[in-house]
């Protein structure tokens, strides 16, 4: 144990954070920017800790930098570390978005971002130095950004259960059909024989798996003759306003859509259960006063729009 402290004694932490800001950045000249430093002292540094480890820990690329085997495997514990550090020594008792300096990293489904981003920004009041940068799910596995600590906080449907993640519920949507404007194949009530007749956008098959929607047509043997698959839920109101395609989409976003393009709003011809949306992070970032101030506003805020 001794030895291990000794060891200790001769790391650098500021070494550490230039570590976590090249991984997170994945160039040198970009990192150095960030941290108001030059590039011969993020350089310097980086080969510091490279002698330090043993490992060249990122390769350079035609476009920047790529971890190496040994980096990946390091980076979590590292990030970990500096945000038990912050948390500990910078932090105070609670986060106030005035007050406080942070880069928030999401995966947010893309029907939560017209209800819950403008309104987050907005109780940003005059804040300076609290910014956000949203990833979408099918390019970055959640799971793994949660447990690397390159992604803060997941707001999605329920990823499963991960060992080292914990889950919290923001709120429940119901699911509704959308189509444009006097839809000429649908009457005031939607009917079972009007749907099985209709024309669908519909996300991509990983993408829809995320809801109940599939399960429950197959439970009521019903097919959708789907004609176009756009990879985000943004583009159902341009492309069923225009056309005698219909998609089926939350409630929440169909409402906000509704008040942007010349749609149609219908219930569904069958019963779907409402679905949970959950905020998912990382479990050893429980006491993280941002984060639980960043959930804490979603859930008010969801709570509003869906009491």
């Amino acid at each position: 144990m001794d030895g291990d402290r000794y060891a200790l004694r001769n790391i650098d932490l500021n070494l550490l954070a230039v570590f976590e800001a090249i991984y997170s950045a994945g160039n040198i000249s970009r990192t150095a920017r960030s941290l108001g430093l030059s590039q011969p002292t993020i350089s310097n540094q980086l080969n510091r800790l490279r002698d330090m480890l043993g490992d060249d820990l990122f390769v350079r690329t035609h476009n920047g930098v790529q971890p190496t085997s040994k980096a990946k495997q390091i980076i979590g514990p590292i990030r970990d570390a500096l945000n038990a550090i912050e948390s500990t020594l910078v932090e105070p008792d609670e986060f106030s978005p005035l007050e406080g300096r942070r880069h928030f990293r999401i995966i947010l489904l893309d029907q939560l971002e017209p209800v819950l981003v403008p309104p987050i920004i907005d109780r940003l009041g005059a804040a300076k130095n609290v910014t956000f940068e949203t990833f979408h799910v099918l390019n970055t596995p959640p799971h793994e950004g949660l447990l690397d600590g390159s992604v803060d906080l997941v707001m999605s449907t329920f990823l499963g259960g991960a060992e080292g993640l914990k889950c919290e519920v923001i709120g429940e949507f119901e699911t509704v059909l959308i189509c444009r404007k006097n839809h000429s194949q649908i009457t005031d009530q939607l009917t079972m024989v009007q749907f099985q007749d209709l024309r669908f956008a519909a996300l991509p098959l990983r993408l829809r798996s995320m809801s109940f929607i599939d399960e429950e047509l197959q439970r009521h043997d019903l097919a959708r003759h789907i004609v176009y698959q756009p990879n985000k839920i943004w583009s159902f109101p341009a492309i069923v306003s225009q056309t005698n395609l219909v998609g089926i989409v939350p409630r929440d976003f169909a409402n906000y859509a509704a008040s942007t393009f010349p749609i149609d709003i219908h219930d569904l011809p069958f019963a779907v259960p409402k679905q949970k949306l959950y905020c998912t992070w990382k479990t050893s970032r429980s006491n993280d006063k941002g984060l639980q101030w960043l959930r804490r506003q979603a859930i008010e805020i969801y709570g509003e729009i869906d009491p």
